[in-house]
């Protein structure tokens, strides 16, 4: 009898343990989940296994980016009305060949523009 007493002990204060610990994850939760309100990653595309490009707002402003595991960078700075425009692209539709020919003509003109950099130093 006290076997069977001690099992149910043990199962309800079982189901206590588990609910507070589901209850303080959730309250962690809240505190470590970081969210930037003023980044916005608007589109990225994937160029090798450990690298990407993508299209970033930060603060209103749109960036041309470079991401890889071991640092990211600022290709190029968009203006307002290119802005505006990938905006108005991006909401139509992503899968048009306009867009594609857009984002690689972008690109390749900031690609070109690295190299020159680079062969100047």
């Amino acid at each position: 009898m006290e076997a069977i007493l001690a099992s149910i002990k043990m199962v309800i204060i079982l189901g206590v343990v588990i609910y507070l610990i589901s209850l303080s994850m959730k309250v962690l939760n809240r505190y470590t989940t970081q969210t930037a309100k003023g980044i916005v990653v608007l589109q990225k595309v994937g160029v090798t296994k450990n690298s990407s490009i993508g299209v970033v707002q930060i603060a209103g402003t749109y960036y041309v980016m470079s991401f890889s595991e071991t640092h990211n960078q600022i290709m190029k700075e968009l203006t307002v009305d290119e802005g505006k425009l990938f905006l108005q692209n991006l909401q139509t539709s992503t899968t048009t060949p306009e867009i594609k020919q857009d984002f690689a003509k972008l690109l390749k003109e900031t690609s070109d523009r690295i190299l020159k950099k680079g062969s100047k130093k």
